[in-house]
């Protein structure tokens, strides 16, 4: 049995929740938060304790980051991330 889920990123305490269908799309989102906030990656990597380098492999939407980093830079921006299920079909049960 599968479950599928997808990923929604919004600013804290708002309603704005936009559907992420791939970590393109939310590699960008992370990078047009940092730049709408005039942070720079260095910024970013002094905030988080997250290394420049690996800021720059996620908003380029690479794969593979930890987890982990992408919470500690989501924190920072003052976003959040949350798994949402989506509705399933009989083909994915």
């Amino acid at each position: 049995m599968y479950i599928l889920c997808i990923f929604t990123l919004s600013i804290k305490n708002s309603n704005f929740l936009p559907i992420m269908t791939n970590f393109n799309t939310l590699a960008l989102k992370i990078k047009e938060r940092r730049e709408y906030l005039s942070y720079t990656q260095a910024d970013v990597a002094e905030l988080t304790g997250v290394s420049e380098r690996t800021i720059r492999s996620i908003e380029k939407g690479n794969t593979g980051t930890s987890i982990i980093n992408w919470f500690k830079i989501l924190e920072a921006l003052g976003l959040e991330m949350k798994i949402v299920s989506k509705p399933m079909s009989d083909e994915t049960r």
